[in-house]
C-alpha cells in the first residue's frame, strides 16, 4: 500500500493515492473549523458585551479584549496551537513536528 501511495504521489496523482475499494469503511476526518471560529467569536462578543454591561472603565477594555481573545482561541483551538515547549523549539529553529 505504501508503494502504491508513493508511486501515485510521484506521478502527481495526489487526489488518487489509493483506490476506492481500499478506502471503504474509513470515516473521513472533519476539521470543524467554522464552528470553532464562530464559537470563539461568540465568546469574545459576549464577554465584551458583559464587560460593557458591568461598567468596566474604558481604559480596561483594550487589555481585557486581548485577554478574552487569547483565552477563547486557546479554548476552542487547544489541539491546534503549539504548546510552550513547541514554541521554544520553533524559536530555536528545531521544530519537532
Amino acid at each position: 500500500m505504501l508503494v502504491t501511495i508513493t508511486e501515485r504521489y510521484v506521478e502527481g496523482r495526489v487526489g488518487e493515492l489509493l483506490d476506492a475499494d481500499e478506502l471503504s469503511g474509513i470515516d473521513p476526518v472533519t476539521e470543524h473549523g467554522m464552528p470553532r471560529i464562530v464559537g470563539a467569536g461568540g465568546v469574545v462578543v459576549l464577554a465584551m458585551w458583559g464587560a460593557h454591561m458591568l461598567g468596566f472603565p474604558e481604559g480596561v477594555s483594550g487589555p481585557f479584549l486581548g485577554l478574552v481573545v487569547t483565552g477563547s482561541v486557546a479554548l476552542f483551538f487547544r489541539h491546534s496551537i503549539p504548546g510552550p515547549s513547541d514554541l521554544l523549539d520553533i524559536l530555536r529553529s528545531a521544530d519537532r513536528r
